[in-house]
Formats: structure tokens, sequence, C-alpha cells
């Protein structure tokens, strides 16, 4: 985690210092998330999503990295507005954070809260920033990346069926998507979108539902 974490990091700067083009991002986000699931973390259970109960690995382990790197581009394209990226981000953590600690796992816990404790003054400095001043701080590519891969690594430790580590409740797959499925469900309608335009899929436009709510004004 924290090696795939540096890698797409470091290509973050890259992108917001010179530029990177977006196959490149891609598959330095593919090779992040490859190496958090070749450690033996990835999604085995759908506990009873559908009718599947367990999922065999060749089936997981692809299913796992595409998660991964679809929340790492919801996060990264739903940053384009001051405070939204921050503040779902810091809902998503809190509630990561309590399911951890619930379960006693408090690795996961202390990582959840302490990134919204890195999350709330940069979320003042990002929606009350004083520009004149030299008082504003912006999340770039660097920020939006790896807080991607928290929280998508967060929700797949935590769906991860692994009964002598957390003990089931319910249908663990839904509790551990559903912080993250505003960003989600985002990611997708802009996708269907310009497919359905026939635009460039990875390229930047003004289709995400917080560019239509700034264009109504």
């Amino acid at each position: 985690f924290v090696c795939g974490l540096m890698l797409l990091y470091l290509a973050g700067v890259k992108d917001d210092l010179v530029g990177l083009r977006y196959f490149h991002k891609f598959g330095i986000q593919v090779i992040s998330s490859l190496l958090i699931v070749l450690s033996g973390l990835y999604i085995n259970n759908f506990y009873g999503l559908f009718g599947i109960y367990q999922v065999a690995w060749w089936i997981g382990i692809p299913l796992t990295v595409f998660v991964l790197v679809f929340v790492i581009n919801a996060m990264n394209l739903i940053d384009g507005m001051d405070g939204l990226a921050t503040g779902l981000s810091i809902f998503a953590l809190c509630v990561y954070g309590t399911l951890f600690q619930l379960h006693g796992l408090w690795f996961y816990a202390v990582l959840s809260f302490s990134t919204v404790g890195v999350l709330v003054p940069f979320f003042y400095y990002n929606v009350f920033g004083n520009v004149k001043k030299g008082q504003k701080l912006f999340m770039g590519d660097s920020g939006s990346l790896t807080l991607g891969l928290i929280l998508g690594f967060l929700a797949v430790r935590y769906a991860c069926y692994r009964p002598d580590v957390i003990m089931p409740v319910g249908n663990m797959l839904v509790i551990a998507v559903s912080p993250i499925l505003i960003p989600m469900l985002d990611v997708m309608r802009v996708m269907l979108v310009r497919i359905k335009k026939r635009k460039h899929l990875f390229k930047a436009d003004r289709s995400n539902i917080h560019h239509k709510l700034m264009d109504m004004g």
C-alpha cells in the first residue's frame, strides 16, 4: 500500500508540475493497484449480493484492480470545485475509521482518522483561503490520486472476506462501497455521457455534476 501510494503521489506531482499523458497515468494507477492486490488483499466475497458469495481469485483480482483504478479516477474527476473532493473524503474516512474501530482494526482506523486530520486544515485553506495573501491551497493530481487510493484501499480492506480478521456483518461489500458512492456514480455518469457524445473518455470536460450545478449558478 505504501509503495503504491508513493508511486501514485510522485506521478501526481509530475502531472501537476510538467504534465503527464493520460495513458502513463493510467498505467501507474494499475501498477499501484496491483501492488495492493498481489499482497493478497482483494474482493473475494459478494456476501450474497446478486446471489453470489465466494469469488474465485481469477475473478476477484482483476475486479479489485478495476475497482481501485475506478475509485482513484473518481476522486480525480470530482476534484473540480473547492472543498468537494475534500468534504466527501472526510465523510467517507470518518465512516471507515468508525467501522474499523468497531472491529478492533486499529491500524486502519488510525490511517482513516489521521488522513481526516490532514484534510481538515487543508479544507479550510482550500475553501476559505485568500489567494492575494498566498493562503489558498489546491489539491492537484498529487492529492486526488493518493486520496483515491487510500479510500479504495480502505473499501477493499473492509470488503475482503477474512473471518479471522473481521467478523462478517450483513453485506459488507455494500457497506464498503456506500461511503464513496457519490464520486463513483458521478464518474459512471460522466463516462456514459462521453461515450454517448463520442468524446474521449479521459479528456477533461464540464460534464460532471458539480460542473452542471456551477453552470446553473
